[in-house]
């Protein structure tokens, strides 16, 4: 059975973290006496006058005495690194497995040991009614659906310390080498023992490859909790890769292992395909750091650039073999990787598209027929891996530094077709502005034809993927991962200001619907410049902008974007469903920690206050305009506010914060409107430096708490203007303030009419604007 869920959830680590720093004095002390023993007896006795039988008989022993001596120290060495590197790899499977029991308790889950070592959720009590046989649920929000998601997520990690555990014990019992009288030296690692056991793996598929059969999925799933494992260890990510000797071979093996786990309906194949997509894209990552005292040669990415064009034999007796990036398009996808490694990758790709937009089109495994996972991107999401341009997008939607660089107005290196730099090209276009073309002609990401309906689906996967390098250009963190929290810089701000001028209300080809949500994720990051850039948009006093705005997490004194910009660019995001709820939400969670931060400041937590409701009422006359429009044409009045209200309802705020990332950003868990990933906002801090404390994020999430709409939607048509929550999810807060900074009823009442009118200034922005289009 191995290690066990209860084995892992409750032993104590530190007793062998304790063995480990025994150990550790051992090395030390060996080696003292390692060099004592060659300085000192091994030197006098190769200095010694030796006669008759000590001349051979005592010399050797002493010599052998000297090398049993560094041999012990060899050994001791391996030991020490093996219990070290243990301790480290199941502390963070422990810690990852305590979180995820953590989050199934707070779900109402009771986690128990079950058959064979594995755990078992189950709930506290009954399902609430959204579970109910003959009750429809939300599959993101099914209760049924997050308890197989968190047992399954504690199982993968109990499997993954499995077989780390498995690991150390062999590469003890290789350093010991079995006789208990002779220590030979050895000094083995874990990494290398994990790396023999992943080369066999890989060594046997491809020889079932070769005579047409697959690989067990136990096997599949013994090579993917190894790769789990130690997907960020640069010694065992390195001679993973070596492994293979040359990068061609690299792609011929992922290429057939893709296309076999992902052909047919084997939904259980399918899952273990994705977690061996994603360990190897992270694996590679880790690998081709060229800051990394271990590391591939720089070599490879040369050698993966000339073989993107190039057909890979992953199907010997297949009638059409993929070109090398669109099999490695499915590795990029997963991981952060270093500019060095994926920028001239994804250079060459978008320049191959600009020459020949359908090149890869005709090296698609789909001409067998329409199959919705065939390809080379088993985790879905945005396409089948058919042509690398969506691959390498969200390759830089993973990497932000590369993605800034690819977007930033820097000199291109240009590519010829086979890969190799042509010294004197110049490229005549920058891939922003290629890219954001109304008239860009996307390729085909899926085998379904391009009428039917997943064709249609299929066409978003290009901006889609367009949209996730974008937010990691902007924001400076992975898009799906914004738990780094939001390194800004003046770099991502001018790629920033770019994506605002290309999308906005006064283009007249709106943008992709795909891209919408990251627009609302991208405004999100940058909702503290919104908020300090549209100071004064209704008559208010520059001079006193930099004065109320001190402790924001902004980034300079100046305004990053112009009121007009910031007007335009919301008036478009924010009249999208999705988007609006994002961006309302960073609103919200924006103001509550500013009043947080300012109880103890009436004067300026009353001017912010007011400023901030501006933002507001734009964001929310914004998606009034929105509802307005779709609506435009229905003649019932009386049955137009209804609808305008139910539509209204859908994007009620409703924000929790996950976790606080640090001083100055913060997580919005789960936005209205359904938002797939947490989203990072920029927000007050207490004072410049401080840490952000628990009275000051309690005050805060009462704040938010204060901003949410009201859950009835019949409250909404009653009030008569769609917009009524939305100023008063704008002022409740400001009461709340007033309330707890202990103003009296004079101050209460005028900060109340104040933030009314600064809410209807936003709102009158939008409206001009719409009376103007």
């Amino acid at each position: 059975m191995g290690l066990s869920f209860s084995d892992l959830y409750q032993v104590d680590l530190g007793v062998l973290a304790d063995a480990a720093d025994d150990w550790k004095r051992t090395v030390a002390g060996l080696k003292a006496l390692r060099e004592q023993a060659r300085k000192g007896l091994k030197a006098k006795a190769d200095a010694a006058r030796w006669a008759g039988v000590n001349a051979s008989v005592s010399r050797e022993f002493v010599g052998m005495t000297v090398k049993e001596i560094g041999d012990l120290y060899g050994e001791a060495r391996g030991v020490h690194r093996a219990l070290s590197d243990a301790h480290a790899d199941l502390s963070g499977c422990q810690t990852r497995m305590r979180a995820a029991v953590d989050e199934a308790t707070r779900l109402g889950l009771i986690v128990a040991e079950g058959s064979g070592g594995r755990a078992r959720c189950r709930f506290a009590a009954a399902p609430d009614a959204a579970d109910a046989p003959g009750v429809a649920a939300r599959p993101e929000t099914s209760r049924e659906a997050r308890r197989k998601a968190l047992e399954a997520e504690i199982n993968r990690i109990r499997d993954v310390a499995a077989e780390l555990d498995e690991n150390v014990a062999a590469t003890l019992a290789r350093i010991h080498g079995g006789d208990p009288h002779d220590a030979d030296g050895r000094y083995v690692t874990v990494d290398q023992v994990e790396v023999e056991r992943a080369a066999r793996l890989v060594a046997h598929a491809r020889a079932l490859a070769g005579r047409g059969e697959t690989l067990s999925e136990a096997r599949l799933r013994e090579l993917d909790l190894i790769l789990e494992g130690n997907v960020g260890d640069a010694e065992f990510a390195t001679g993973f890769y070596r492994s293979f000797g040359k990068p061609e071979a690299v792609l011929e093996f992922y290429g057939r292992m893709s296309l076999d786990g992902t052909e047919g309906h084997d939904a259980s194949r399918l899952a273990l395909t994705r977690r061996l997509q994603e360990g190897m894209g992270l694996a590679l990552a880790t690998a081709t750091d060229p800051d990394s005292r271990v590391r591939l040669p720089a070599g490879w990415g040369e050698e993966f650039r000339r073989l993107g064009t190039q057909p890979v034999a992953v199907n010997p007796l297949g009638p059409v073999q993929p070109l090398g990036y669109q099999v490695l398009g499915g590795l990029l996808r997963h991981g952060e990787y270093d500019p060095r490694f994926l920028l001239p990758i994804a250079e060459h790709v978008a320049q191959l598209h600009h020459r020949s937009p359908h090149l890869f089109e005709l090296a698609t495994p789909g001409a067998l027929g329409e199959d919705s996972d065939l390809g080379f991107n088993p985790g879905g999401g945005t396409g089948n891996g058919y042509d690398p341009l969506a691959s390498v997008l969200e390759g830089l939607g993973h990497s932000p530094e590369a993605a800034k660089q690819f977007f930033s107005d820097a000199t291109p290196t240009v590519y010829r077709d086979d890969g190799s730099v042509e010294p004197t090209g110049k490229l005549g276009y920058s891939y922003f502005d290629e890219l954001t073309r109304a008239d860009f002609d996307w390729p085909s990401e899926s085998s379904a034809s391009p009428g039917s309906e997943k064709g249609i689906a299929a066409a978003s996967h290009g901006p889609d993927a367009l949209g996730h390098a974008l937010e990691a250009a902007v924001t400076g963190a992975p898009w799906d991962s914004a738990h780094g929290g939001l390194p800004r810089d003046p770099e991502s701000v001018e790629i920033m200001r770019k994506v605002m001028d290309r999308y906005n209300v006064t283009r007249e080809t709106p943008p992709p619907d795909a891209m919408m949500d990251s627009l609302g994720r991208m405004g999100a990051a940058y909702i503290d410049e919104f908020n300090y850039g549209s100071y004064g948009v209704g008559g208010g006093d520059h001079a006193n902008r930099e004065v109320i705005f001190a402790d924001s997490s902004r980034l300079g004194s100046e305004p990053a974007f112009g009121e007009t910009d910031i007007a335009n660019f919301l008036m478009l995001a924010g009249g999208h469903e999705e988007a609006y709820g994002t961006l309302k939400s960073a609103q919200s969670l924006y103001v509550a920690s500013g009043l947080a931060a300012l109880e103890n400041d009436h004067g300026r937590g009353s001017l912010f206050a007011q400023n901030t409701a501006e933002l507001h009422g734009m964001l929310d006359e914004s998606r009034a305009h929105a509802v307005r429009q779709e609506f435009r044409d229905m003649e019932d009045e009386k049955n137009l506010a209804g609808e305008q209200a139910a539509e209204w309802r859908k994007n009620g705020v409703n924000a929790g914060v996950g976790v606080v990332v640090g001083a100055g950003v913060a997580l919005i868990a789960g936005p209205a409107a359904g938002v797939v990933t947490a989203v990072a906002v920029p927000i007050f801090v207490e004072s410049v430096g401080s840490t952000v404390n628990t009275a000051y994020g309690t005050h805060t999430l009462e704040y938010l708490e204060a901003s949410e709409f009201n859950n009835d939607g019949r409250a909404i048509i009653e009030a008569g203007a769609v917009t009524e929550e939305g100023e008063k999810s704008a002022v409740r807060p400001t009461e709340r303030y007033a309330m707890r900074s202990g103003m009296g009823y004079e101050q209460v009442g005028q900060l109340n009419q104040d933030v009314g009118r600064s809410y209807h200034q936003g709102r009158g922005t939008i409206k001009d604007r719409e009376l103007a289009q």
